[in-house]
């Protein structure tokens, strides 16, 4: 299936700028065709996949490591700590200090 060839890639390289226009070569597509496919097949945009991996792998790092919030961010993709933190709490409603904290506490 063409949008496998996709997937498969996204999932080892989430942390690289993606290129919508190098997906659809992949895929054998033009642009506007993959974006169709892609959210007809996974209910979401690419941008929203690509972020949905980049958090998710951020909050792992979170909880897991002693890294500071700006290395995890760099770690998963986002070189502008500021726009990291804005990613994180859009998607998990709390900062990435306060997820850690959350974390930590309900550890214990």
């Amino acid at each position: 299936m063409r949008l496998s060839q996709v997937l498969d890639w996204l999932n080892g390289h989430y942390t690289e700028t993606v290129h919508v226009e190098h997906l659809a070569a992949l895929a054998h597509v033009s642009t506007s065709q993959l974006q169709r496919l892609f959210k007809r097949s996974t209910r979401m945009s690419i941008s929203a996949y690509v972020t949905q991996r980049r958090i998710g792998h951020a909050c792992a790092l979170l909880t897991q490591s002693v890294l500071t919030v700006a290395q995890v961010g760099e770690r998963v993709g986002y070189h502008e700590p500021a726009y990291f933190t804005r990613q994180f709490s859009a998607a998990k409603g709390c900062t990435p200090s306060d997820y850690r904290r959350m974390f930590r506490v309900a550890k214990r």
